[in-house]
């Protein structure tokens, strides 16, 4: 239980660091960034 744990939370953070990474380089929000990721389907269908 704990090795799933520990891996679910692997890929969130590393989601959750790739957003926050790309909205920087894009010089806008985090939350910015993920409005328009959601927009296109692209968080549920990615993670």
């Amino acid at each position: 239980m704990a090795y799933t744990d520990n891996d679910t939370y692997r890929h969130i953070h590393f989601a959750v660091m790739a957003i926050e990474s790309g909205a920087r380089k894009l010089g806008i929000s985090g939350k910015e960034m993920h409005d328009r990721l959601l927009k296109q389907g692209l968080i549920h269908r990615r993670l």
